[in-house]
């Protein structure tokens, strides 16, 4: 990396507000999107991990129960574009069946999301919401 040449940031924010506080006040931002994932079922401990953070550092969903029905959750915020994603559930990768596609970048059976970046444009940028933010740096 030299001074003047041209670098590429990915941005992944993930909301680590408990479930209750995600759902009722969203980050508003004209850059970067809302994307919900969740896993049903019992597990001890479920992980995302894809393109949006490198494939790096998997991203723990919390352990939620509602009405005895228990899942996990968590809100990546993320700029447009097309993600490709995958959970560990208990150590193990798990795709979703009915999302499984091969992955374009070699990283064998994956799911894809696509972040459109279409957005409340009215609503107003909230500077309460806390985020914790992981930032990678690409010269690709």
């Amino acid at each position: 990396l030299h001074e003047g040449s041209p670098v590429t940031m990915r941005v992944c924010l993930q909301d680590t507000r408990c479930l209750s506080d995600r759902k009722d006040k969203k980050f508003q931002s004209t850059q970067i999107y809302p994307v919900e994932f969740t896993v049903q079922g019992d597990a001890q401990m479920v992980f995302v991990v894809g393109s949006m953070n490198n494939w790096i550092e998997p991203i723990q969903l919390e352990r939620c129960s509602v009405n005895g029905e228990v899942f996990f959750h968590t809100t990546l915020y993320l700029p447009p574009g097309e993600y490709e994603y995958r959970y560990i559930v208990d150590g193990e990768e798990k795709v979703s069946e009915q999302m499984k596609q091969m992955s374009k970048f070699g990283q064998g059976i994956v799911n894809i999301y696509k972040v459109t970046g279409v957005a409340d444009e009215s609503a107003s940028v909230t500077s309460s919401t806390l985020l914790h933010i992981r930032w990678l740096r690409s010269n690709e």
